[in-house]
């Protein structure tokens, strides 16, 4: 979102010019084209001041500690702008400290405490608090002409003070067609007679990436209208869904430590016979999310399935799985986690955990092929005879590594594994152990003597 471009400076335009592209301002004297102003100083003559900072390079203005109460004198003589930007090429806007600005003085004239003609992107780990006068002309205390996002884990508290004329008087203002786009991890408060913001708000929830281009979503249902094949869908926040997530075509999900929590009855995912899916989760560690992330889980995860055959995901092409946590999904018959059928199952890590199988394979069921090279699938309950808490399967079981523990089947065998009608494959690095069963064959239960 950085564009690096060599300043252009020292072309005059006029004060005409100026009050013809900013109706109705009080703007006077004139600006240097391309040119930054902090107060009445602009980055040609300094690139730093009281609690500013600016870097031509990456066109990034740090703020830190910078602290304004007045009227504002950028661009030079009497003007009303405290920070002014009329160059084409974003500006970014790094926040460190706690930094104020209070624009006007409460007489009827037009206040704009930050204004910028091309995109401005805010980032960092501070906070700007910023607001405008009562009784002003027009103004906001963040303006831009194009369009806003808010990034990192900054605060912005922006309030419009009251206006007697025009459109303006929002927190941050801009045209009709401007968009401000807000990331999960700001804190942003904005306030105006106009409302918070004009134009269009987008919290942002999901991007979806195609090759090294990266667009964001406020929604799960637009972000899956716009996944198609051969793209990544990435998790910006926990999300809560009462609609299956239906897979065609190739395709990756990327929890990225968050989650997807599925509402009322229903699978969470379904991945087409024809359809290839890759599971990934690129922030394991990550628990500071929201309040229905599941107890003890740390990373992304997929909960709150309720179906007869693979609660949390049902399989019926190609699902392979890096990382993430499946728990807490429950299947009326088969497959409290996964349900895998026709196609085949790849488990590379991540934990099949927490879930329940009113019939058999409380972790994972199905006809599929399974092959598990590492990860872990504990603490799963299967509530029919044939058992299977950790895994029921009717087809080649290939274990290579990884850990299948702590699985219950309380109503018959297979407390672990159940291998009703394929071959069980063991190498590798391997555990089995404590699963639990009514009848005794608490860990792996071969009926058919059929282990490789």
């Amino acid at each position: 979102m950085k564009n690096r471009k060599n300043r252009v400076l020292g072309i005059m335009i006029s004060t005409s010019l100026v009050l013809g592209m900013i109706p109705g301002t009080a703007l006077i004297g004139s600006a240097v084209d391309g040119t930054l102003f902090v107060n009445n100083i602009s980055v040609a003559e300094a690139s730093s001041g009281d609690g500013w900072s600016f870097d031509a390079d990456s066109n990034t203005l740090t703020l830190e500690n910078y602290d304004f109460t007045g009227v504002g004198m950028a661009p030079p003589t009497d003007s009303t702008v405290i920070m002014y930007y009329p160059y084409d090429t974003p500006l970014t806007i790094e926040l460190k400290g706690t930094n104020n600005i209070v624009q006007g003085d409460g007489s009827n004239k037009t206040w704009w405490g930050i204004y910028s003609r091309s995109d401005l992107i805010f980032k960092g780990d501070g906070t700007l608090n910023a607001s405008t006068t009562d009784g002003g002309y027009r103004g906001a205390p963040i303006y831009c002409e194009k369009n806003v996002t808010i990034d990192g884990s900054c605060t912005i508290n922006a309030t419009s003070g009251t206006v007697t004329n025009g459109p303006q008087g929002h927190g941050i203002g801009g045209g009709d067609k401007s968009t401000l786009t807000i990331f999960p991890d700001a804190t942003v408060d904005l306030n105006g007679p106009k409302g918070g913001a004009a134009g269009t708000v987008i919290y942002v929830a999901v991007s979806v990436t195609n090759g090294s281009n990266t667009t964001y979503y406020g929604s799960l249902s637009d972000a899956l209208s716009a996944w198609n094949d051969n793209t990544t869908l990435t998790l910006l926040k926990d999300i809560t869904t009462d609609t299956t997530i239906n897979v065609t075509g190739t395709k990756t999900l990327d929890l990225n430590g968050y989650g997807i929590k599925k509402t009322g009855s229903g699978k969470v995912i379904f991945v087409d016979n024809q359809a290839n899916l890759t599971l990934n989760d690129s922030a394991p560690t990550r628990t500071d999310t929201g309040d229905d992330r599941p107890a003890g889980v740390s990373g992304g995860y997929i909960t709150g399935g309720y179906d007869d055959r693979g609660a949390g995901i049902r399989n019926e092409g190609k699902l392979e799985i890096n990382g993430g946590t499946i728990t807490g999904n429950t299947s009326t018959a088969h497959g409290g986690g996964i349900y895998t059928i026709y196609g085949s199952l790849v488990m590379n890590g991540g934990t099949i955990t927490g879930n329940t199988a009113g019939g058999v394979g409380g972790g994972v069921c199905g006809s599929g092929l399974f092959t598990m090279n590492d990860g872990k699938i504990t603490d799963n309950t299967s509530n029919e005879s044939r058992g299977g808490g950790g895994v029921f399967l009717d087809n080649a079981f290939t274990m290579n590594g990884g850990e299948i523990s702590g699985n219950k089947a309380p109503n018959g065998n297979g407390g672990g594994i159940t291998i009703n009608g394929g071959s069980f494959t063991v190498s590798g690095n391997v555990k089995i152990s404590d699963n639990t069963a009514k009848d005794q064959v608490n860990n792996v239960y071969v009926p058919n003597s059929n282990k490789a």
